[in-house]
């Protein structure tokens, strides 16, 4: 997911998630739209935000925080949001050969997970979660805006776009989570930048 949105979702009958790297039940990576975090150096250049870097830079530094978020987002910078959204399975199992695999997702920057109205996030029926780094119930990682995506040599938008992980509900079958090398948790492996709350884990016997 690249700059995307989903909002009471559903994936059922999930059996087995399997990548070298970003393994998620329900989106491998939430991140940044087009260019930014999943762009190469070329594609930045060609961006609208590229080429307002300057104004970016003026607005920071005036402490313009409000006219700056506005500005970021007219400029194709939105984090993906996950709502109210759901994954279920049978002793489903999550792996990344490499890095990052999650319940959820396998890793998200800046991204926005909360509920929909009453609806939750929610994860049911993971039973066995595996990375070599970044392993969770909920997520691999979730982290402010990934330092990829810099306008220049100067300036970075990971301290602007901030993530959210909110009103999750994770129900597992004996739920087993394993990092070969390091990171691991029932909920995200790595939570680094901003706020979480409500969460709720459950883990059955069965």
């Amino acid at each position: 997911m690249a700059n995307s949105s989903s909002i009471e979702s559903n994936v059922s009958g999930v059996k087995l998630v399997k990548a070298n790297q970003y393994a998620g039940g329900f989106a491998g990576r939430a991140t940044l739209g087009y260019g930014m975090a999943v762009g190469s150096n070329d594609e930045q250049n060609d961006t609208l935000l590229q080429s307002v870097s300057k104004l970016l830079e003026q607005l920071l530094a005036s402490g313009n925080e409000e006219e700056l978020g506005v500005l970021l987002s007219l400029s194709g910078a939105q984090p993906s949001e996950i709502k109210g959204s759901s994954v279920s399975g049978t002793n489903f199992s999550v792996q990344a050969a490499a890095d990052y695999a999650g319940g959820l997702i396998g890793q998200g920057d800046g991204v926005q997970i909360t509920s929909s109205g009453t609806e939750k996030n929610t994860i049911q029926g993971v039973s066995f979660v595996k990375a070599n780094n970044y392993a969770g119930g909920i997520s691999g990682a979730v982290t402010v805006a990934d330092a990829v995506g810099v306008l220049n040599d100067t300036l970075g938008i990971g301290s602007y776009l901030s993530f959210t992980v909110s009103n999750v509900d994770l129900g597992g079958n004996d739920l087993q989570i394993e990092a070969s090398n390091k990171y691991a948790s029932g909920g995200a492996g790595l939570m680094l930048g901003e706020q979480q709350s409500r969460l709720k884990l459950k883990v059955f016997n069965l």
